[in-house]
């Protein structure tokens, strides 16, 4: 059983339910939301995807810089300078989109955000 499943299952035998559930538009991302919620009517936004990396985007790990684990400020602005994200643009993005939409629930709305990879919150 993998993690999601299990999570799901723990949701399950807790009574843990969602209003709804909001998932980047990364297809991991929408995975993980499908297995560990078991529902497939999530809601994909564009301002939950994890860090932009720029040019370095889609390659191997081992060439992104040291992460600045002392203060937890990650990749601070490295980034930019590639076309990509600094750690407060991201979590500029990540929360105005997580404003909106608590904007537009109400208090007895259960959320759930899923995110992967760097997403600096």
């Amino acid at each position: 059983m993998n993690k999601q499943s299990l999570l799901d299952n723990i949701l399950k035998k807790e009574g843990i339910t969602f209003t709804r559930v909001y998932a980047s538009t990364q297809e991991r991302a929408c995975d993980t939301a499908e297995l560990a919620t078991g529902r497939t009517d999530y809601i994909r936004l564009k301002g939950l995807k994890e860090m932009d990396f720029g040019s370095y985007e889609a390659h191997q790990e081992y060439l992104n810089p040291p992460l600045h684990r002392e203060d937890g400020s990650g990749y601070r602005d490295y980034f930019v300078a590639y076309g990509g994200e600094s750690n407060v643009q991201v979590y500029e993005r990540m929360a105005k989109t997580i404003r909106e939409v608590l904007e537009q629930s109400s208090d007895e709305d259960q959320l759930l955000f899923v995110s992967h990879g760097a997403i600096n919150l």
